[in-house]
């Protein structure tokens, strides 16, 4: 065991090096009269399959099951395809360089934490503020989107009735100690992991004839209408507007990838448990992401009358994609209670 210390300001960062490892990255300042307090240090209850899970379906909901349809409408499968392949990408890469920094130094002040510590304090308050805000702004998102999903079926009710029924629990879940939180997002990704598994499946068993007519459809979608569509203006630069329409939906979908990174300052073993996690990045991608897109293009035009109501609409159940889906293709299979596992 042994430590070593970098001066920072009037900071003193003090790294815990075991074998070899990094394993601990405390922060202590000095007071004015030269006595230094204790290090804040978060307690490390995140198991590695809580923090892998998270990894894997942590960021899986909105975006990709109700933000895929407008992308589809505006850019066709094949636009959003590479657009997904290409955000993808640029999450890998960035996913990477956090696993580096937080295998090697293992910060319980997450990413603000990094920028704070490796360009300016500035520049960390900036980030922490940023980060911040995205959050209050796609928590009342995911409300919102939970409480529309829940009018599908009681469209009696205000959806400020079900904004507050589900944010009650989100805000005791967020205040208990972490290896609850830990059990709660692990069984909830497992959930949604399961889901989208199954919408998978079943976008696939469409394509080749699992539906109303029993014809196979394959890649008739991408022939017509056409693999890339134009948007708001005809030929080649229509087509690039499709293209770019469907990469804002992509980066909206990809939100949330980096949460992992939250987890990381109290993580167990982290110089075990991020590699693990930061791996895991690449399969989920590929799989959920690109893979989901890829089947629902063959699976659902992108001309679609219903797909064109459901995003002009300004709420309701029918931005779900995968619902408009289920009812086009006359499944006599009910899933419409796959839609509230999909809400984060």
């Amino acid at each position: 065991m042994g430590f070593m210390e970098e001066t920072d300001g009037n900071a003193t960062l003090t790294v815990t090096k075991d074998e070899g490892r990094y394993i601990s990255y405390g922060e202590s300042s000095k007071e004015h009269n030269g006595q230094q307090r204790s290090p804040q240090q978060l307690k490390r209850g995140l198991k590695s399959r809580h923090v892998g899970m998270i990894s894997i379906a942590g960021a899986i909901g909105t975006g990709l099951v109700i933000g895929t349809g407008l992308g589809l409408a505006r850019g066709g499968p094949g636009s959003l395809l590479v657009a997904f392949i290409f955000v993808g990408c640029l999450v890998y890469n960035v996913m990477m360089a956090l696993g580096e920094m937080a295998t090697y130094i293992p910060m319980t002040k997450g990413f603000s934490g990094y920028a704070s510590h490796y360009v300016d304090h500035a520049l960390g308050f900036a980030t922490g503020l940023n980060y911040f805000f995205k959050y209050v702004v796609l928590l009342a998102n995911n409300l919102t989107a939970a409480g529309i999903i829940m009018q599908y079926w009681l469209p009696s009710l205000n959806v400020g009735v079900w904004i507050a029924v589900f944010g009650l629990p989100i805000i005791v879940i967020n205040v208990m100690p972490v290896r609850v939180f830990g059990e709660v997002e692990f069984v909830s990704a497992l959930i949604k992991t399961c889901v989208i598994i199954g919408l998978m499946i079943v976008s696939l068993a469409i394509s080749l004839g699992a539906n109303g007519s029993h014809e196979v459809i394959g890649f008739r979608y991408w022939r017509d209408p056409g693999a890339f569509r134009e948007y708001l203006v005809e030929g080649s630069t229509g087509s690039f507007l499709g293209f770019f329409a469907a990469v804002v939906n992509a980066g909206f979908a990809f939100m949330g990838a980096e949460m992992v990174g939250v987890t990381f300052g109290e993580a167990e073993r982290p110089w075990r448990t991020i590699p693990q996690a930061i791996k895991q990045t690449f399969y989920r991608i590929s799989f959920f992401y690109i893979g989901g897109v890829f089947l629902l293009g063959m699976a659902v035009p992108s001309d679609s009358p219903r797909l064109l109501e459901a995003n002009q609409a300004k709420t309701g159940a029918g931005k779900l994609t995968y619902d408009l889906k289920m009812s086009r293709q006359k499944l006599t299979m009910d899933l419409q209670v796959l839609h509230p596992s999909l809400s984060p």
